[in-house]
Order: C-alpha cells, then sequence, then structure tokens
C-alpha cells in the first residue's frame, strides 16, 4: 500500500511489534538501533510502538505468549498422556506376569526370585 507521498507503507504484525517494543525496553536498545536490528527505516514508528505497546505491554505480552505457548502446552499435554498410559501398561504388565511367577512358585514348590537371584 502507498500513501500520498508515494513512499510504501508496512504493516507488521502485533508480534513483531512487541518484539521490538520489548527489545527496547528490556535490552535498553536505543530507536537507532532497534531500527538497524529489525530493518525499520522511521524512527517514529518504533515510538509509536512504544507510546501504544509500552504502556500495555503486559496485556500485549501475555496475549502473544498465549498464543506461543498454548501449542506448546498442548503437545506436553498429549506427551504425559502417552506416558501415563505407557505407564499403566507397564504396570499391569509387571503386576501379571508378578502373579504369573507366584502361580508357578506356588505349582512346582520352588522360590524362582531366588533361583534367579543366585544365577
Amino acid at each position: 500500500m502507498k500513501d500520498e507521498n508515494m513512499s510504501m507503507v508496512l504493516k507488521y504484525p502485533e508480534a513483531f511489534k512487541y518484539e521490538v517494543v520489548n527489545a527496547v525496553l528490556k535490552d535498553n536498545l536505543s530507536l537507532e538501533e532497534a531500527g538497524r536490528k529489525y530493518g525499520i527505516k522511521g524512527h517514529t514508528t518504533i515510538k509509536r510502538w512504544l507510546l501504544k505497546y509500552g504502556k500495555t505491554k503486559s496485556k500485549l505480552y501475555n496475549k502473544m505468549k498465549k498464543k506461543e505457548i498454548s501449542p506448546e502446552i498442548e503437545k506436553l499435554k498429549r506427551e504425559k498422556a502417552e506416558l501415563e498410559s505407557a505407564l499403566l501398561r507397564s504396570s499391569i504388565k509387571i503386576n501379571c506376569l508378578e502373579k504369573v511367577l507366584e502361580a508357578a512358585e506356588d505349582h512346582y514348590g520352588e522360590d524362582f526370585k531366588k533361583s534367579i537371584v543366585r544365577e
């Protein structure tokens, strides 16, 4: 999109704006340094973002973090469920094998656990 001066007007994503504001506020970058680092020619653009997002930084941060963290949380929840399921299956197998071993010991009158340890 072009303005009346025929210069290019860029639309930056909210996450990008937050990142620039965060760099200026937390990393103590000057407007010029932030402009160079992020490829923004006009320093007034960053000034406007600071005025807009600097005050509501925590709201914007939380909004952006929720978007970024949600997929990671969902992935971790899936992994946790899979691990819990695997643990349950393993516990059932161990329990079954212990019962079979006990039944075999009763049937043969032999303590197989001691036999295994001795070898």
